[in-house]
């Protein structure tokens, strides 16, 4: 063996070490989405329910969403390889609940 067998040996171990780092790391971080609806009607978009099938919400949704405006808010996930899902009912106006 040549110093430079050791010198390969030595930066394959280190590479083989941070891509393990860099695996468990994905692994473990959180999913996470932000939604933004932005109101391009002329009418108010007004909340009427939601659900979270899986995950917690990281930031609520707004009450109403006034003409040419944007509502925002999020979810994560709460555990290692689950994700997140939810679900929202608006109402247009005087119209009623869209999905």
């Amino acid at each position: 063996m040549t110093i430079f067998d050791d010198i390969g040996d030595a930066v394959g171990s280190a590479v083989k070490a941070v891509g393990s780092t860099v695996t468990s790391q994905a692994t473990a971080a959180p999913r996470r989405i932000a939604v933004s609806l932005v109101n391009n009607t002329q009418q108010t978009l007004t909340w009427v329910d939601s659900g979270v099938d899986h995950g917690t919400r990281d930031a609520h949704e707004p009450d109403t969403i006034g003409p040419g405006g944007t509502g925002n808010w999020g979810l994560k996930s709460d555990g290692i390889q689950t994700g997140c899902e939810g679900w929202m009912k608006w109402s247009i106006g005087d119209n009623g609940p869209i999905r």
